[in-house]
Formats: structure tokens, C-alpha cells, sequence
């Protein structure tokens, strides 16, 4: 979330504590940023700044599920939904909502995903929110390309992309350039896969997140295995286990994409086909 008023100087340690916690994240460093969001969230609760609670809450719910702790993630995340209807915020009941989906796609609830992403894009676009309208339609595009769906998932992603670009959110263009290239690869559109995956791993380069750098090389080996080049497939493969490696990272945003998983890619013959 971007475009806090934090308030007065009483807010200043939580922002502070804020930031640190999504610099951390942001590294891939989810166990530091957690800590960092636990004071935040104490000194807030305090304070009675529900904005910076609303705000330590989501980091939290966002530093356990990406290390697979869905029971406290969805603990989180939905402290964070009752704190912003309790507080009347439809920017954060968006986020929050958005959160959830998230929460229910990765463990394959999409029934569920689809409702809470709907939700939050009804907000979105009930409060002219174009990020949190980019961020239900990023996530319903990965539903439908989790569920075979991929067509729509393209048309998800491209309406998601014309939002991030326009809004100048590099960040969330990255995310969508990975999506709207898997799925591309999934319509046999090669090139234009491979085109998506180069932008993101750009947008990586340049904003120095190390985890997308990995996620953005894992799209361009999945690109170029389903075109028929195995070893350029192996090249990206190993680029991207070297990025995490070289951060002492063992996981990526995305669960699939983990150092474990690459580490299975590279095992397997540089010729071989799809697995």
C-alpha cells in the first residue's frame, strides 16, 4: 500500500518500523521483516494508529504465507479485514480482501479466491482505487490460468498491465508481466512469453529485487523448455538458483518458484522434455 498519511510525529516509529519491515520484504528476507512488523503493530495498537495496524497486520499475514504458514497468514489477513471495516477504510477492506483471495488461490480454494478477488475489485472500482483494481484483476487472471483457463487469464493480465503502466507501479507491472507471459506460454505464444519475462526480469534488475530477478529467470526457462530449447530453458534455470543462492534465499513471492524446485529443473537432462 502505497500513499500513507501517517499523521503527526507519535506515527514516526511506526513508520519507520513500516518500511524497514517492506525493505526486508522485499529482499526476500521474511523472518527479519516479520520482526519488524510485530513492533510496528504493537507500537500501533498503542498509539491507536489504526492506519500503521491496518498496515503491520498485512505485512504479517504477507511474511507468513509466503513461507507457507497459511493458518497464521489467514489470521492475519483477516484482523486486517476487520480493522478496516471496523474503521470504515474501503481502501484497506480492498486490500484486505485481496489478501484473502491470494490466501485461498495458492491453496487451490478458487471458488473462494474468485469471491473475495470480486469483492475487492467491486471496491476498487466503487472508489476509482486503480491499484487495488490492478491487484483483483492480477489475482483472477491466476485463477483462471490455475484452472486452465487461459484466454481469460490473458485478457486478465492485459487489462491488469494497462492499469499498472498507466499508473507507473513498476512493481506491479513486473507481477503481471510474469503472469501475462505464463500464460502466454500456455496459448503457445513463444516469443511474445519470452518478450514478457525479458521486460520483468528488467523491472527486477532495476528496482533490485532479487526474488523477481529469480521468478522473471524461472519465466524465460519455462519459455524457452515448451518452445523446444532445453538448454536455454537450463541456462535461465541456473541463473535464477545463483540469485537465490547467492542471497541465502530459499523461496520466491510465488510458491512454486522455490530454490528447491529449480534445483529439480536442473536435475533433470538439459534435453529432456516437458515434465
Amino acid at each position: 500500500m502505497t500513499g500513507v498519511d501517517w499523521g503527526g510525529t507519535a506515527e514516526l516509529l511506526v513508520r519507520d518500523l513500516i518500511a524497514m519491515g517492506e525493505t526486508e520484504r522485499l529482499q526476500g528476507r521474511y523472518a527479519q521483516a516479520a520482526g519488524h512488523f510485530e513492533r510496528a503493530l504493537e507500537t500501533a495498537c498503542g498509539t491507536r494508529n489504526r492506519t500503521g495496524e491496518q498496515h503491520a497486520l498485512a505485512g504479517l499475514g504477507y511474511t507468513y504465507r509466503v513461507r507457507g504458514l497459511y493458518d497464521k497468514a489467514a489470521e492475519y489477513y483477516g484482523a486486517t479485514l476487520d480493522v478496516a471495516r471496523a474503521n470504515g477504510d474501503r481502501e484497506w477492506e480492498a486490500h484486505a480482501l485481496r489478501c484473502l483471495g491470494h490466501l485461498h488461490r495458492v491453496q487451490g480454494r478458487y471458488e473462494h479466491a474468485v469471491e473475495h478477488y470480486r469483492q475487492s475489485l467491486d471496491l476498487a472500482r466503487l472508489t476509482s482505487n486503480h491499484t487495488a483494481e490492478h491487484n483483483a484483476l492480477y489475482g483472477l487472471g491466476h485463477v483462471h490460468l490455475a484452472r486452465g483457463q487461459h484466454e481469460e487469464a490473458v485478457n486478465h493480465f492485459e487489462r491488469a498491465l494497462a492499469i499498472a503502466r498507466a499508473a507507473g507501479n513498476r512493481t506491479a507491472q513486473f507481477d503481471t508481466l510474469d503472469g501475462l507471459g505464463r500464460a502466454y506460454v500456455h496459448i503457445g505464444r513463444y516469443e511474445g512469453a519470452l518478450a514478457q519475462h525479458r521486460a520483468a526480469l528488467s523491472l527486477a534488475t532495476e528496482l533490485r529485487h532479487p526474488t523477481n530477478q529469480a521468478r522473471a529467470h524461472d519465466g524465460l526457462a519455462n519459455a524457452h523448455r515448451d518452445a523446444g530449447r532445453p538448454e536455454r530453458a537450463h541456462q535461465h534455470w541456473q541463473a535464477a538458483l545463483d540469485i537465490l543462492t547467492a542471497h541465502d534465499l530459499e523461496r520466491t513471492y510465488d510458491p512454486q518458484i522455490t530454490a528447491d524446485a529449480i534445483r529439480a529443473h536442473l536435475a533433470g537432462r538439459p534435453d529432456s522434455s516437458k515434465p
